[in-house]
């Protein structure tokens, strides 16, 4: 867990997602549902939480934005993916419900949430090894 308040970024470092600082604003970045209806690319744009103490489904839904995101770059021993589909489930939900994250997220701390999903590998460090079968 590092800066900013992105729970859900496009592209993924290794098992731990790493992206840009991007801020959300709520004037700035088009809602959750027009994700749905994009057309354009999605790999430089995350969901983000811009507001906390959601208490129903809906009110989560409308919580969540899209804000842009940075390409990471891959340390050591890392891969970078961009990520294709990236669903949200019950386990990030509670995530996003907790008062910790909320208390994480209110001092500027990043909080990733998805631990699943499906992606292109676009980029591996120098010191990435992989093997199969261990």
């Amino acid at each position: 867990m590092a800066a900013p308040t992105t729970p859900s970024s496009s592209y993924s470092s290794s098992s731990t997602a790493t992206g840009g600082s991007s801020s959300a604003s709520s004037s700035s970045a088009p809602s959750l549902r027009q994700l749905f209806n994009a057309e354009e690319d999605m790999s430089s744009r995350g969901v983000a939480q811009v507001r906390f103490g959601s208490s129903t489904a809906q009110s989560l839904l409308d919580s969540l934005q899209l804000v842009p995101t940075e390409k990471p770059q891959p340390s050591p021993g890392q891969i970078v993916v961009r990520m294709t589909v990236r669903p949200i489930n019950p386990s990030d939900l509670n995530t996003i419900r907790n008062s910790r994250f909320s208390r994480l997220a209110s001092q500027g701390r990043r909080v990733i949430i998805g631990d699943e999903g499906c992606g292109v590998v676009e980029e591996v460090s120098h010191a990435f090894t992989l093997s199969f079968g261990k």
